[in-house]
């Protein structure tokens, strides 16, 4: 081993959460997350997203590469806690590929450092001594053998093809998590409260139909405008 090269190894939730840490904020060039899977509890948790931002705002390209099936339900339909998770991320400024296809755990800083083992670094049970926390390990390698893995990595992703999600599909998923609550909150609780108010249970069915129709006509709104998007590409 070359006098320059080190390797160092990650044991527990803690050290993993530290060094993700460690990396985002010493990152000058570029940052490389690679993890299977994707959850924005694991996320939030570490305040991923905030770290990220600042990243990106000292000029440092942050690349996320998650799968696209183990993400999914068997139908095809990928997670809430996916969805939300990648939004964040493309929101604070990173890249975020979804890829046909990847089974490795690793994170990169720059061209000489490589942390790979069975990790998951946007997905792990962030509850330090959980029933559901498993005993994973990390190795991390610096030096040329890290600028070599690292080409490696980003080689095999490219093989296998990805898609990237961008800023729209942020927003849309955004406004799809926000619309659900406040869906629920108008159509289930303000029909209600009105109705009681007014002691008139007929009040609260007729502002439970107008606000569905008032949802209806936004949805059939929101069909066309993609339709005519999709026509014009």
């Amino acid at each position: 081993m070359n006098e320059t090269e080190t390797t160092q190894r990650l044991d527990s939730l803690k050290e993993h959460q530290e060094f993700l840490q460690q990396v985002l904020k010493t990152a000058r060039e570029r940052v490389l997350i690679v993890s299977p899977y994707i959850s924005i509890s694991a996320i939030e948790s570490d305040n991923i997203p905030t770290l990220v931002r600042q990243a990106v705002s000292r000029g440092v390209q942050v690349q996320v590469f998650v799968d696209s099936c183990r993400n999914c339900y068997t139908d095809g339909t990928m997670k809430d806690r996916a969805m939300d998770g990648i939004a964040e991320l493309v929101m604070a400024g990173a890249q975020v590929g979804v890829v046909n296809g990847i089974s490795s755990n690793c994170l990169a800083r720059d061209s000489n450092l490589i942390a790979a083992g069975s990790f998951n670094w946007l997905s792990a049970v962030r509850i330090r001594s959980g029933e559901c926390q498993l005993k994973e390990k990390t190795r991390i390698h610096t030096g040329e053998s890290a600028s070599i893995r690292i080409a490696q990595e980003l080689a095999r992703i490219e093989e296998v093809g990805y898609g990237l999600a961008s800023q729209k599909d942020s927003d849309r998923i955004e406004v799809t998590k926000a619309g659900r609550i406040m869906g629920l909150l108008l159509v289930l609780v303000i029909p209600t409260l009105i109705g009681n108010d007014l002691g008139n249970r007929k009040a609260g069915i007729v502002c439970t139909v107008l606000m569905l129709a008032l949802f209806a006509m936004c949805y059939w709104q929101k069909v066309y405008q993609d339709r005519n998007e999709a026509s014009i590409q």
